[in-house]
């Protein structure tokens, strides 16, 4: 009897395992599939280094229905990728190579079914550490307390700009080194990093073997300062414009929104300095600082710095978070414009705040016949722009003399560029000033247009105050 309840016992347990490998998993059969990762909310942050290895840390949004979160990551000019799994909406990526560009991009898992990848994003790890030259031991050693050092006695941050300060310090083992700030109310520390908290000031301190030394935080309001399209060009017109324009808006729309950028139509004499890439991502905190960089932001020039994006909105702030947090600019000097370009494009100005409609000074990008990139005015823009209330251009008619008493556009001045050796355009570019926005009218984009243009960059006129009549007397 035993036995046989033995072999009846088995035989149950024997069916229920074949029942459960047979039966589908419930939790994974009901499990939904996870929304992805948004690319924009992927951020890198954190970049260290040390004589063998850098360290990121990559953080993202939390995605809808996920579990666990799939970071797959690659150096540049690598084909496999290397994956890590987490269920953070953060991880640390270790052992890369330093100063070394990489992609990252992240997907969302549920079980067994999975969100497509966000779009990859780029960054680059700091340099490694150089290591430290081996001491000379044929000498003796010197019996000298070392200085204790930091890089920086004075740091200015921003309550909600979500960038911080590193204050580096040097002669002591980091080991034996201590970190105090006065006020944590207003700026807190760890390891040197200080994380702005409340407006104030504090005093962050480091401290080891009988040193000390200080460093003065400053943290001022995130508020921002905005100017209307309307002052910003009647101080153009002036011929000595206070303001400086900056389109922080992407060279080249590919997003397939269709909003615009900076190539197809700018405000006139705005600079180009993208803080997005042209599918519309936002791009790494120091590529944004570097293309700032390549347009001359700086204190120097005591103009006052106006961010133009579409609406006034998040992408200009970007800009304004980087000058002011990262590249130490003055925040009183810097603006944003009014409801952005919006305000003075009638396609879009009655959504914008104090509008003053002038389409005729959103121009756009041309190529010369010698290949420079120039900005460019159609006829009608030009003919506005003369009879409008705010007139900002100085329209010079390059051509011959000839050519010019034949016919030109009213309100032009002749300005021959082969005549002369140029005298005339010199003349008329010294009676209106070098800091005047001027218009190029020749016979269209080529050799009359191209000789002024280069000889108007060697008299000082820099070359976003220089327009070209897109084709010129000849449409």
């Amino acid at each position: 009897m035993k036995n046989q309840a033995k072999r009846v016992l088995m035989f149950g347990l024997m069916i229920a395992v074949a029942m459960s490998m047979l039966l589908p998993n419930v939790s994974e059969a009901a499990a939904k599939k996870p929304a992805a990762v948004k690319a924009k909310t992927v951020k890198v942050y954190k970049s260290t280094s040390n004589t063998k290895t850098a360290t990121v840390k990559v953080k993202w949004k939390k995605a809808k229905n996920a579990k666990k979160y799939r970071v797959a990551y690659k150096a540049k000019g690598k084909k496999s990728w290397k994956k890590v799994t987490t269920r953070k909406t953060a991880v640390t990526l270790k052992n890369l190579k330093g100063n070394t560009k990489y992609s990252v991009k992240v997907r969302s898992l549920n079980g067994k079914k999975y969100s497509k990848y966000s779009k990859a994003k780029t960054f680059k790890t700091k340099k490694l550490v150089k290591k430290p030259s081996k001491p000379d031991e044929s000498k003796p050693p010197i019996d000298e307390k070392t200085e204790l050092k930091i890089d920086k006695s004075e740091v200015t941050l921003y309550v909600k700009d979500g960038y911080t300060a590193t204050v580096t310090a040097s002669g002591i083992d980091t080991d034996k080194l201590t970190w105090e700030s006065s006020d944590e109310a207003v700026a807190t520390v760890e390891n040197g990093v200080i994380t702005p908290v409340g407006e104030g000031k504090a005093v962050i301190s480091v401290s080891g073997e009988d040193q000390k030394k200080e460093c003065q935080v400053t943290v001022k309001s995130s508020a921002y300062q905005y100017v209307t399209a309307k002052d910003v060009l009647t101080s153009l017109a002036s011929g000595n414009s206070e303001y400086e324009l900056i389109d922080v808006r992407q060279n080249i729309d590919k997003s397939g929104l269709d909003m615009g950028s900076y190539t197809k139509a700018h405000v006139i004499s705005a600079l180009g300095a993208p803080m997005m890439s042209d599918e519309y991502d936002y791009l790494a905190a120091d590529q944004c600082v570097e293309n700032l960089k390549k347009v001359g932001l700086s204190n120097e020039n005591g103009k006052k710095h106006v961010f133009i994006c579409y609406y006034g909105g998040e992408i200009a702030q970007i800009g304004v978070k980087v000058a002011r947090s990262l590249m130490g600019i003055n925040n009183d000097d810097i603006y944003i414009l009014e409801s952005g370009q919006w305000s003075m494009d009638p396609e879009w100005s009655s959504m914008a705040k104090n509008p003053y409609e002038a389409p005729q000074y959103l121009i756009g990008m041309g190529t010369l016949k010698t290949g420079e990139a120039v900005q460019t005015m159609t006829k009608s823009q030009l003919t506005t722009a003369m009879t409008g209330e705010i007139k900002i251009c100085n329209v010079l008619d390059v051509r011959v003399k000839a050519d010019y008493d034949a016919g030109h556009i009213d309100g032009a001045v002749s300005a021959s560029v082969k005549e002369n050796d140029g005298s005339a355009l010199k003349e008329e570019v010294q009676k209106a000033g070098k800091t005047s926005v001027f218009v190029l009218v020749g016979d269209g984009q080529g050799e009359d247009v191209a000789e002024a243009y280069q000889k108007m960059l060697g008299y000082g006129v820099a070359a976003n105050q220089i327009v070209v009549l897109d084709g010129g007397m000849s449409k």
